[in-house]
């Protein structure tokens, strides 16, 4: 419909403007064409604040929208129930261990993996700060997890894995689990690092 309107107002201005032309050319008719060419520049201007108002109506629709679809992909965090949840399962292990975020994902990462490093803390876990930021090649939707010391034996580093599986997966059951690496900073001994991605 706005699409009418626009080549309707683009007509009217093209009538007014024939009109004045039409004047220089006819000038015993200057009356009529006076009144032919101010109609069609009335009928433009009118056709131009119509036009605009369709826009706004379309453009707050669309902001509606995706307003609407935001909701869906509204911030991460943690609900009571899925604290509670994930406590108990923690307080099954116990490690060092580094939660960081994706720089390059989702907006509420940073907060959302400030409040995973809280869970571990409170389950008594030590949670140790991540010296930078931290980017991939690939993106990561969900949890990353690295279990340090590959040298270690498995009956350390397995239950270090459950463990943290199980608690992540009360929160998002996208988690790939690694096993190696070395510390991001000197001394931190950390057992595992917890990386939050993206929704």
């Amino acid at each position: 419909m706005n699409a009418a309107i626009k080549i309707g107002t683009i007509l009217f201005w093209a009538v007014g403007l024939g009109g004045e032309y039409a004047i220089q050319r006819w000038p015993t008719r200057k009356k009529l064409l006076n009144v032919i060419a101010a109609i069609a520049f009335g009928l433009a201007l009118l056709g131009e604040y119509a036009s605009y108002k369709l826009d706004v109506i379309q453009q707050s629709s669309l902001q509606a929208e995706i307003s609407a679809q935001g909701l869906q992909l509204a911030d991460r965090h943690i609900t009571p129930e899925q604290r509670t949840r994930m406590l108990d399962v923690l307080r099954g292990g116990t490690g060092r261990v580094a939660v960081t975020y994706l720089t390059s994902s989702a907006p509420d990462s940073q907060e959302y993996s400030i409040e995973v490093g809280g869970v571990f803390r409170d389950a008594d876990w030590t949670v140790v700060p991540h010296p930078w930021l931290t980017t991939m090649d690939v993106p990561v939707h969900g949890f990353a997890v690295t279990v340090r010391g590959k040298d270690d034996p498995a009956s350390k580093r397995k239950p270090l894995e459950t463990v943290t599986r199980n608690a992540l997966s009360v929160l998002d059951d996208r988690i790939v689990v690694t096993y190696g690496g070395t510390d991001p900073g000197p001394g931190m001994n950390l057992d595992l690092v917890v990386l939050v991605g993206g929704k």
